[in-house]
């Protein structure tokens, strides 16, 4: 069975940011790069950044793009 795509766009970024090689600041390749590298639409890249950015990843500046968010340390959980 083959991965849902932007599911597969989002683990890859995600495993890259937490991983070092995407550093907090640094710019992600546009929706337009991210499709064609995957062999997608540009909605499923699109996608697959949107979800990054609903977990805090990634943020997104209008007329620029995604870049890495700073870590959150001082996040709480309640039980």
């Amino acid at each position: 069975m083959t991965a849902i795509k932007y599911m597969q766009i989002m683990g890859d970024l995600k495993e890259q940011v937490e991983m070092g090689i995407l550093e907090p600041g640094d710019m992600l390749p546009s929706e337009n790069t991210l499709s064609n590298r995957y062999g997608v639409s540009r909605m499923s890249a699109r996608k697959g950044l949107l979800l990054l950015a609903e977990k805090g990843y990634i943020y997104s500046v209008p007329g620029k793009g995604y870049f890495v968010s700073e870590p959150r340390y001082n996040k709480h959980i309640l039980y």
